[in-house]
């Protein structure tokens, strides 16, 4: 057959054997801009990409599953969990730990977390965290929760995650209620 097509994201590679042409060349098809010429070269290196990209697609979309479950798992979990960066910004929220705060997750995400600890505590925990080292990577503690709403006794555990460089990547709080202990 003179044609012989194949699906590539934007567009369709379309082989066409002309007159005049050598074999290797083929023509791109993208529908908004009609047809581009390639060689056999460039049209490798779109391929290769083109699979690279799909690849990366299927990892993140992998990745994506895996967190859908953990956050699930987090969820049910009975322990206020958060996840915040060397600024104490907040990148994620448990449902327990925004019930708590008395704050939707979305409210929460992107504000530092200390915004939800009374500011007689701030500078204490603020003070455990910065102890985190990669020698020492978890610290332990038990505070007073005072938020407008209620008061409660915390244990936390504060770990710090490194990169493949030794530095600090992320950090994670967990919680457990021990009021009535």
């Amino acid at each position: 057959s003179r044609f012989c097509q194949e699906t590539c994201f934007n567009g369709v590679i379309v082989p066409i054997l002309v007159e005049g042409r050598k074999e290797a060349d083929v023509l791109l098809f993208n529908k908004e801009d009609g047809f581009s010429e390639f060689d056999a070269k460039q049209l490798g290196i779109v391929l290769k990409s083109a699979w690279y990209l799909k690849g990366m697609k299927e990892k993140i979309l992998q990745l994506h599953l895996e967190q859908v479950k953990l956050n699930q798992i987090f969820d049910q979990v009975p322990l206020y969990i958060c996840e915040f960066d060397e600024h104490a910004i907040l990148k994620y929220a448990n449902k327990k730990y925004s019930e708590h705060v008395g704050l939707p997750i979305h409210a929460m995400l992107g504000r530092p977390f200390t915004d939800f600890i009374h500011e007689d505590e701030r500078e204490d925990i603020l003070a455990n965290i910065s102890k985190l080292s990669k020698n020492d990577p978890i610290i332990e503690y038990t505070h007073q929760s005072r938020l407008p709403h209620q008061a409660k006794w915390i244990d936390w555990m504060d770990m710090a995650i490194f990169n493949e460089l030794g530095h600090i990547h992320t950090y994670y709080s967990l919680g457990l209620d021990v009021s009535d202990k």
